[in-house]
């Protein structure tokens, strides 16, 4: 019976050169017309890829996983404060201090210049 209510509401006719739409009307193209086969796995596995961006969204929001993400990452953000700490400002406090921040800007204004 299910075959046969699909050969019926099957009403695609742009594939098959009929003159009559009545012959088309029974034709079952899901099956019969491998562009709309194609179509139809291709929207099957758009739906699929949604559904899973969907169960992956949800997984973010659970509170065990948030937990064990921030105690794996907690090393790598230890290390990066410390390099920040221990070398980036002070080289920059000592950039500063012997002035080469400014030359810096001065080339940056020269560069700018030469360029407009």
């Amino acid at each position: 019976m299910l075959n046969q209510i699909r050969k019926e509401i099957g009403m695609y006719n742009f594939e098959i050169p009929l003159n009559y739409k009545s012959i088309a009307f029974y034709a079952n193209d899901i099956y019969l017309n491998p562009k709309i086969n194609l179509k139809w796995w291709d929207n099957k596995l758009r739906v699929f890829l949604i559904k899973f961006e969907l169960f992956l969204y949800k997984i973010i929001e659970l509170v065990p996983l948030r937990i064990i993400y921030c105690i794996i990452s907690l090393p790598f953000k230890m290390i990066v404060v410390m390099f920040k700490c221990l070398i980036q400002i002070p080289l920059g406090k000592m950039l500063i201090k012997l002035g080469l921040d400014k030359k810096i800007e001065e080339l940056n204004d020269k560069l700018n210049n030469k360029s407009n």
